[in-house]
């Protein structure tokens, strides 16, 4: 008797106490999952404004200015690009205008072809090979004075007597009396003038406008 009056009190206290340690355990395990779920997630906030930053960010061109070809500078350049293009600057002529330039070269590889190409800032190709005598006089930008023509450039107007005349092209030809330089001025009213001069900046002609 004694037995089963201990065995009814302590039931209920034992049952309190499973309970309770239950309890604790869920609880436990909610807090370890809530826990655990906060630190593997990703911070998207931090993420996506930064990519709206990279989103919105405007670049600005680069743009890299070309001298015009039909001045010293642009003869300079232009020359140089010839260089770095085929490896010299040797053309059967050409002519500088104020946008572009255009010019006659043989194949390296074959003397008897000749291409004409259109320089822009860059070298292309206008068609394709066409025959060329390998006789052909060239002319080698390499041996033009720069510095000196520059000169007569700047003094062609006046020289010439073009009213309000520019400088409008340089052409680089090969003639039966050798290589020249001839400077071409005009106006907006068509009146023109011209300068003709050796590569070495030795003056050979003036073409004056006669009114």
């Amino acid at each position: 008797m004694k037995t089963e009056q201990h065995s009814a009190v302590d039931a209920p206290g034992a049952r309190r106490r499973d309970r309770l340690f239950v309890v604790g355990v869920l609880v436990v395990a909610v807090v370890c999952g809530v826990a655990t779920f906060r630190w593997v997630q990703p911070e998207p906030a931090a993420s996506t404004a930064a990519e709206d930053t990279g989103s919105n960010a405007v670049v600005e061109p680069i743009v890299v200015p070309t001298p015009r070809p039909a001045t010293a500078e642009g003869i300079e350049q232009f020359r140089a690009d010839l260089r770095e293009h085929f490896g010299d600057a040797v053309v059967d002529e050409a002519y500088l205008s104020a946008e572009i330039a255009s010019f006659d070269k043989a194949l390296t590889d074959s003397p008897n072809r000749v291409v004409s190409y259109t320089y822009r800032g860059g070298i292309s190709a206008d068609r394709d090979p066409v025959t060329r005598d390998v006789d052909t006089p060239v002319f080698d930008l390499a041996t033009v004075d720069v510095p000196l023509l520059a000169r007569y450039l700047a003094g062609a107007p006046q020289s010439t007597g073009v009213p309000d005349g520019t400088v409008n092209s340089i052409s680089l030809e090969t003639t039966e009396h050798g290589n020249v330089v001839r400077i071409s001025v005009s106006n907006p009213a068509q009146e023109s003038g011209s300068i003709t001069l050796s590569p070495e900046g030795n003056l050979l002609s003036v073409s004056e406008f006669a009114p």
